[in-house]
């Protein structure tokens, strides 16, 4: 996605409106800001993508959230594989806002989705059980 011609962003996943982005096609960068992005944080990442810098200077800050924000981009999901969680933020007008934290095995409804009903023991990898000591 192009934000402008230096803001170029690789989201893990992003939705738009149909009426938004009627047909995408194979254009890259896309130059319509998302309705919705979703970063899948790793160990590499979770620090930079769990820092909110929102309120800051996305130039300045090199975190993918505030430009995001900066964008105007309404909702933004963290999903944590590890921790089997996701957090949902809403665009603010200072910053994002945490408006759900949820964990498996829940299953919720999740802004900006609330129509699709998500197991998350389906989305994330079976935790094994633990080992007996023998």
């Amino acid at each position: 996605m192009r934000f402008s011609p230096h803001d170029i962003v690789r989201p893990d996943l992003a939705g738009w409106r149909r009426e938004r982005l009627p047909k995408p096609g194979d254009v890259r960068p896309i130059d319509v800001r998302p309705d919705w992005v979703c970063e899948i944080l790793s160990p590499s990442t979770t620090s930079v993508d769990r820092v909110d810098r929102s309120a800051a200077d996305p130039a300045d800050s090199g975190d993918k959230a505030a430009l995001y924000h900066h964008a105007g981009v309404p909702w933004l999901w963290l999903v944590d594989p590890i921790d089997r969680t996701i957090e949902v933020r809403e665009h603010g007008p200072k910053g994002w806002i945490v408006v759900s934290a949820v964990a498996a095995p829940d299953v919720v409804r999740l802004p900006p989705f609330e129509a699709a009903e998500v197991p998350l023991d389906r989305i994330f990898l079976p935790v094994d059980p633990p080992e007996e000591a023998g």
